[in-house]
């Protein structure tokens, strides 16, 4: 059986890693922000410049209804995203439960990161079809209390149509914290496992409340960083007086963090330690083969 681990536990657990593991730590967040810094140089180079302009008028285009072009520009970065999303937990998820974690070298293409490719595709899938059911479930509530409801109260309706998908939403992000577990059960286990579901039984509400706070102060920091780009993607398409143009778009992507990259780079990294946290306080309290 695993031991239970509670919010405090699961919420803390990437902050406490950089103490328990300050070697290990440094190492990732420093090799990790150069890669970022390596990024952002890129980014707003005159091919990262180009790119991101073809995937901003994609962007714009699909309040157009032109989707052809916005899912081929990003489907390259899904594919790049994967690959080194692959890399990238891995590695994390090597400095925060493996027992034997090397602190040196946490780039590797092997067999942990092959296991996280075909993870991501799993859960993905599985994902889907939870948020299918779950859009199912939630587009019949909601017809029918709008039905009970717009005779004598449209506006309210509306409203509980809002209430009845973000209430729907809740069950989805409960699921995907608790199968997610399985990334850092597969890192310490050294093979593929979907047992992340069985491993945090009982701890799912704690597991989606910590996530949620870790998420808020990520949410936090890239407002103070990247503010324009970020209300951009809240305002793109719904009010055109503050929806920027294709060119000043690109502008924003490629460099959404302006001068503070040297800080922002490395900053992401530990924020990135601190988001596996709770699935990884989960991984490293069970017992294996347990």
């Amino acid at each position: 059986m695993s031991e239970r681990v509670g919010f405090v536990d699961m919420a803390t657990y990437g902050v406490r890693t950089l103490f328990w593991r300050p070697v290990h730590s440094a190492v990732f967040v420093a090799v990790f922000g150069l890669i970022m810094i390596g990024y952002y140089s890129w980014a707003q180079s005159p091919g990262g410049m180009a790119f991101f302009l073809s995937y901003a008028e994609a962007s714009l285009g699909l309040s157009t209804g032109a989707v052809g072009p916005y899912f081929a520009a990003i489907g390259q970065m899904m594919l790049v995203g994967l690959i080194f999303g692959a890399i990238h937990y891995a590695s994390g998820y090597r400095v925060l439960v493996r027992e034997d974690a090397k602190p040196f070298f946490p780039i590797q293409l092997g067999r942990d990161e092959l296991n996280f490719l075909l993870l991501f595709l799993v859960v993905g899938l599985i994902f889907l079809g939870v948020v299918i059911v779950a859009a199912i479930v939630a587009g019949i509530v909601g017809v029918a209390l709008a039905l009970a409801l717009s005779a004598g109260d449209p506006e309210g309706a509306a409203y509980a149509g809002l209430f009845t998908g973000f209430v729907a939403l809740l069950p989805v992000l409960y699921f995907v914290g608790r199968i997610s577990v399985s990334f850092p059960l597969t890192i310490k286990q050294r093979r593929f496992t979907l047992g992340g579901w069985k491993a945090s039984q009982g701890m799912g509400w704690s597991l989606f409340f910590a996530h949620l706070v870790i998420y808020a102060v990520m949410m936090l920091v890239q407002f103070v960083l990247a503010y324009d780009v970020m209300m951009s993607s809240f305002t793109m398409g719904v009010d055109p007086v503050t929806t920027p143009d294709a060119e000043a778009l690109a502008a924003q992507m490629a460099n959404p963090v302006g001068d503070w990259k040297w800080i922002a780079a490395p900053l992401q990294s530990v924020l990135a330690l601190l988001m596996m946290g709770p699935t990884a306080a989960i991984a490293a309290k069970r017992q294996l083969g347990a």
